[in-house]
């Protein structure tokens, strides 16, 4: 069984085999192609009425879940393909993805059912007389 078992292994093709996969990775792999970079294009910028306008629809449709984008953009004028191409803007600058998120968690937060149950409306209640202090 150990005299099979030897032939096997030192079989010459069997070697030759195991030779050639280790070495044809190195003949074969080449460097790939360096991609040539291409030129920065600008992004169009965002202005303040925009952002302002794409962060009121996201509060208009977190205020109410079951408002859908065409009814949240509605009452701003803008058509559903002006609004996703400003968001798309809106996307490839970090630095506006990360104010609508703190604006929008903001809005969140104040309008929570569990803020608005810890800070209910105060109602006018009676006021004490004032009577004579002790000394």
């Amino acid at each position: 069984m150990a005299r099979k078992v030897a032939q096997h292994i030192l079989n010459p093709w069997l070697l030759l085999g195991v030779v050639l996969s280790l070495l044809a990775p190195l003949v074969v792999w080449q460097e790939p192609p360096q991609a040539e970079e291409a030129p920065a294009v600008a992004t169009p910028s965002v202005s303040d009425a925009e952002l302002e306008r794409y962060i009121a629809v996201y509060k208009a449709m977190q205020a109410d879940h079951g408002l859908n984008i065409e009814e949240a953009i509605r009452p701003h004028g803008v058509s559903l393909e002006e609004f996703r191409l400003l968001e798309r803007r809106i996307q490839e600058n970090p630095r506006l993805v990360e104010k609508v998120r703190n604006a929008l968690l903001e809005f969140a937060r104040a309008n929570s059912a569990v803020a608005l149950a810890a800070s209910p409306t105060p109602t006018p209640g009676k006021v004490k007389p004032e009577g004579r202090r002790r000394k």
